[in-house]
């Protein structure tokens, strides 16, 4: 009778979590800028087009590494996707600050993603991104550069954008993830 009792309370305990917390693989947090945060009904953002994955947006206009660090001690999410860059690059972040601050966030989170900041039409800011772009490929293990802004201000996306990077999302985590 009493293995049933201890076998009963440890079926209770694993079903209700046992106490513990464990990511599942199937979410996902995103840091980010503008590029990618979600303000209904107009702004979408391509996080909230990802499919197969319960994701977090935790996305906001303004945000950059140097103004805006993520606390990340207490997420427990399967992945998490870094989206910043445009702002620092705006702001005349140098390529070795960035870079250090990025590698900072990169190595404290599990299972990171690089979603690069995407070409703009704003030369100055342009000329940092495609900095920061060559600094996250030598060392971010899963990178995918965000499309070309498609917007008429030259840095966001519309709908269309949005899709295809949700959808370049997707690809590299069925073709990376999922293997």
């Amino acid at each position: 009778m009493k293995t049933l009792l201890v076998v009963l309370l440890l079926f209770v305990l694993a079903s209700c979590g046992g106490g513990s917390s464990s990511a599942t693989p199937k979410t996902i947090v995103v840091y980010g800028d503008s590029l990618c945060r979600t303000v209904p009904p107009d702004i979408i953002g391509w996080p909230s087009l990802v499919t197969g994955y319960e994701v977090e947006n935790r996305c906001f206009a303004g945000y950059s590494l140097t103004n805006h660090y993520p606390d990340v001690s207490q997420d427990d999410f399967g992945y998490t996707v870094i989206a910043l860059g445009v702002n620092d690059a705006g702001l005349g972040v140098d390529p070795d600050t960035f870079e250090l601050t990025y590698r900072q966030l990169y190595d404290s989170v599990k299972n990171p993603i690089c979603f690069a900041p995407p070409l703009t039409d704003r030369p100055e800011v342009q000329q940092l991104v495609i900095q920061y772009r060559d600094r996250l490929k030598s060392f971010c293990k899963y990178y995918i550069e965000g499309v070309p802004s498609d917007h008429p201000d030259g840095v966001h996306y519309t709908r269309a954008a949005d899709e295809l990077n949700a959808y370049n999302f997707n690809e590299l985590m069925q073709n990376v993830y999922t293997k």
